[in-house]
């Protein structure tokens, strides 16, 4: 489901509904989020914000970030590990101020050291998932939102549900 807008009774990623189709019931797997602080709580570098807004989706607060034109704008909270499988997303949608519409996400060794996994989101203005999955962590990692060319000018968006789990796959979100 990766960069495809999802709907609100969506099967978590990676599920079949054959089970659903087959008379069948879906349980999910128990999980627990490891980002168990809200998005303002992370650490913010080289000018990058982010501030709670008003709004919710899906029953759950929206943050605004603003990674803005410089020295590599970025957001993140870090995890310990050593050497364990994580699987992480997180929802967002471009702000209509944004001049820029893309954005970075990392699973990247504390220190910004090696990049386990990255994505480029490419944003729109229609909220999207963007996972990371099944990604080995050789050490201390960071779950980060990074704008990597210091060029690029603002890029401004919206996001909720950050998840972190150590698994290969992720499950539905819960709060952390």
């Amino acid at each position: 489901n990766d960069g495809l807008v999802i709907g609100s009774n969506s099967l978590a990623e990676g599920r079949s509904a054959y089970s659903l189709l087959s008379g069948g019931v879906l349980i999910e797997e128990g999980t627990t989020n490891l980002v168990n602080t809200e998005p303002t709580e992370w650490t913010k570098d080289n000018g990058a914000t982010v501030i709670l807004t008003e709004e919710s989706y899906e029953g759950h607060p929206v943050y605004k970030v603003t990674l803005p034109t410089g020295s590599l704008p970025r957001i993140w909270k870090s995890f310990t590990s050593t050497g364990q499988v994580f699987s992480g997303y997180l929802y967002a949608r471009i702000a209509p101020e944004s001049v820029n519409s893309a954005t970075g996400f990392y699973f990247r060794q504390t220190g910004f050291g090696t990049t386990y996994s990255s994505k480029v989101c490419s944003l729109t203005s229609e909220w999207q998932k963007f996972s990371l999955n099944n990604v080995t962590c050789a050490a201390d990692f960071m779950f980060m939102l990074y704008q990597a060319n210091g060029t690029t000018p603002d890029t401004i968006f919206y996001m909720t549900m950050p998840q972190l789990e150590a698994k290969t796959f992720s499950t539905s979100f819960v709060d952390g």
